[in-house]
């Protein structure tokens, strides 16, 4: 394939060079035969002209001054071979004789003293003067063997050009067809800065990715044959026993927990299934924990002597969350099972390991076997996250201790989870990074500046206890009669609401505009949009908010026709949701990170017009600025939804472009549509990443990416806002 490339474009490249050579020849030999014949048919002209002075003068006979040329005033005297060639009735003709004449033939009228005209006839033999025809009789051998040179030359180049062009797609082609099943894929073109080097980076991701899938699909059906087989066999055997006498309670149990090992094991296997694209971030592993404790029947009568934990408040770690709760679970369930009914349990951590030990009922030391049956799964859950994990028995106990990665260690792949494209970081934050110590100290400055103004307090929906911290401005309590509009911000997949304040710093906008803001905490730091969770029957945040905003309103002074919301990435899909669903309730939304989720549009049947921003980084490698086929529409898309959902597409256009900060290597482009009191704008940030514009850039927690010093989304948020009341 790679050479008949070549060819075909050797053999376009050299045909075009010899149709080019073929066509300027050609119209150099028509040139040279048109520009003789003008030269002969002027010296005619003058002539005839000469004549026709002297026969007006003196009469007689004519005479040319030309010996080229003859006068015949009869056609009858002219040569046969010209009267042949020519018409009567021909004013000029061009005669070419086989012995080498070359005839011109020119008639005119002559008048005479009678008032009428007479007839001459001026012919002109110029074969003697004629150049060209001799020109390429003397020397055409040598323009021929230039021609033929240059032509040459051109194929060559030709040659040249068409084997560079091509040799990078050949090197490609070989690397690709050496590469062996299950190995690498690296291509030497991946750093070059063409389509060529594009093509092998996709073609090197490609393959990798498919190397992947085979991989954890030969893993898959190893580990459904090996792991499956025991609790189907006792499972069986328990059956067989029950289609001849009625089960007994410990039987009964059996069975109870072969279908327990059965449904933990095959959670396992999916979850391992999906660990590419799983991506890692920060959180609490103590949770995990807890809930991994919970789900223990009776767990809550224990006292100290039967579970022992000493783990601090939080636990940060990196890793996965899904992935984390099957392995403690897996560990406290296997530990529980194997270790008796009297076992004693202990989870503790220390200096970044986690211990987990059981002890082992010594009457039945032959058949427990603490954490054995499993241990292949479990290691492969750890390492899949990139922690350590080991297994260390003993005659009396059961201990496992994992080694867990700090929660600011270098990121192999972050992402929303729904959302699978990887990230690369920068420096990680460290025990010894200075950084971490800079970061620390304006958490705490932050945290001690805004205190007397931001307020944390809980409410209880659906047996649910939900938090939220609330920010007035400082000019609040000097004006004890004004009402203020409220702002919802809320925060990305992941963080907390702390974190998305600090973050924002959306609460030195409120000083300066004179609005309240609240930063709801979303359900496992999440927002229901149809991601990771039914639409309909997951966590209702709508709910949420409207019965956190009436709380609101008997807590502080809440301008009601003044109530917007805002949030980044996951948070700005739920913003959306709730221009959806609540358009009577928020006057207008301002979406960072999150365009148009699939399932809002889907779900989107409530009528109402809201005000609507969108503000997205072309370079988001997070949640993409193109879409996700069955995820989430374009930028663009989303823009052009809610202009038709506002019945705006007549309305005026308004484009803007901001570059405040050259160094930033971002620009802002501002387009917005509608008519004076509802407007739907779109924010493109050139190069921008997933991030907050005018934020700084060392954040909390988030995605990197290209941060624009050209806006504040802030003060694009509330003077979009303030144009919209309800």
């Amino acid at each position: 394939m790679p050479r008949s490339i070549r060819r075909s474009l050797f053999a376009a490249l050299a045909g075009f060079t010899v149709l080019i050579c073929l066509c300027y020849t050609g119209l150099a030999v028509v040139i040279a035969y048109v520009t003789e014949d003008m030269l002969v048919e002027r010296l005619l002209e003058r002539e005839a002209a000469a004549i026709e002075a002297q026969a007006a003068r003196h009469g007689g006979t004519l005479r040319p001054a030309s010996d080229l040329v003859t006068v015949h005033t009869s056609r009858a005297t002219l040569p046969a071979v010209v009267r042949a060639a020519s018409a009567p009735g021909d004013l000029r003709a061009e005669v070419f004789t086989r012995t080498g004449q070359h005839y011109h033939l020119m008639v005119r009228e002559l008048p005479d003293g009678s008032g009428s005209a007479r007839r001459i006839y001026l012919l002109a033999d110029v074969a003697p003067v004629l150049v060209v025809s001799k020109v390429v009789q003397d020397v055409g051998g040598v323009l021929v063997f230039v021609a033929a040179a240059l032509i040459a030359l051109a194929l060559l180049l030709a040659w040249l050009l068409a084997r560079r062009l091509v040799q990078p797609l050949q090197v490609l082609a070989h690397e690709a067809q050496a590469l062996r099943p299950g190995g690498t894929a690296r291509f030497s073109a991946r750093g070059r800065p063409d389509e060529i080097g594009i093509l092998a980076e996709r073609l090197e991701t490609s393959l990798s990715a498919l190397q992947a899938a085979l991989r954890r699909e030969h893993d898959f059906t190893r580990d459904v044959g090996h792991e499956l087989r025991t609790p189907l066999t006792v499972m069986n055997n328990t059956l067989a026993i029950a289609s001849k006498r009625p089960l007994g309670r410990e039987e009964l149990g059996q069975l109870q927990a072969g279908v327990d090992e059965l449904r933990a094991t095959i959670d396992v296997l999916f979850a391992l299934a999906r660990a590419e694209h799983v991506g890692l971030e920060a959180f609490d592993l103590r949770a995990c924990i807890e809930t991994a404790l919970l789900r223990i029947p009776g767990a809550d009568a224990w006292d100290d002597g039967r579970l022992a934990l000493t783990l601090p408040e939080r636990l940060q770690v990196m890793g996965n969350p899904h992935l984390a709760q099957l392995l403690v679970t897996n560990c406290v369930g296997n530990a529980l099972f194997h270790g008796g009914p009297h076992t004693r349990l202990a989870i503790g951590y220390d200096d970044g390991r986690l211990l987990i030990a059981n002890t082992l009922d010594a009457a039945h030391a032959g058949r427990v076997q603490g954490f054995a049956h499993g241990q292949n799964l479990l290691g492969r859950v750890a390492r899949s996250m990139g922690w350590e994990i080991a297994f260390q028995p003993g005659a009396d106990s059961y201990r496992v201790e994992i080694v867990l990665p700090p929660a600011r260690r270098k990121r192999r792949r972050i992402s929303p989870r729904f959302h699978r494209l990887p990230l690369r970081l920068g420096a990680p934050f460290t025990r010894e990074h200075p950084m971490k110590k800079i970061l620390i100290a304006l958490l705490v400055l932050s945290s001690i500046c805004s205190s007397a103004f931001a307020q944390r307090s809980t409410l209880v929906y659906k047996d649910e206890k939900r938090r939220y911290i609330v920010y007035t401005p400082s000019s609040y309590h000097a004006d004890p009669q004004q009402s203020y509009p409220v702002v919802f911000n809320f925060h990305g997949s992941g963080m907390t609401m702390a974190e998305q304040m600090l973050y924002t710093g959306m609460n030195r906008a409120a000083d300066r505009h004179r609005f309240i803001v609240v930063y709801p905490l979303g359900i496992k730091h999440d927002w229901n949009v149809g991601f990771d969770m039914p639409y309909l029957g997951g966590s209702d945040d709508v709910g949420f908010t409207e019965v956190l905003l009436e709380k609101l309103k008997k807590d502080y002074r809440v301008d009601t026709s003044q109530v917007y919301a805002t949030g980044l990435s996951r948070g700005g899909f739920f913003a959306l949701r709730l221009a959806a669903e609540l358009p009577h309730v928020f006057a207008a939304v301002a979406s960072v990170g999150g365009p148009m989720p699939e399932p809002v549009v889907q779900h989107h049947t409530r009528q109402g017009k809201v005000g609507v921003m969108l503000i997205h980084g072309t370079a988001d490698e997070v949640v993409a600025y193109d879409g996700k086929a069955s995820g989430y529409l374009s930028a663009m898309d989303s823009h052009r939804y809610w202009i038709r959902r506002n019945g705006l597409e007549g309305a005026p256009e308004q484009l803007r472009s901001f570059n405040g900060d050259a160094s930033d290597g971002t620009e802002v482009g501002y387009r917005e549509q509608g008519s004076a009191d509802l407007r739907v704008a779109l924010v493109t940030v050139k190069d921008g990443g997933h991030t907050w514009p005018g934020a700084d850039a060392f954040n909390v927690g988030l995605p990197i990416g290209k941060t624009t010093r050209d806006v504040d989304a802030n003060e694009l948020i509330w003077q979009f806002f303030v144009k919209h009341r309800r």
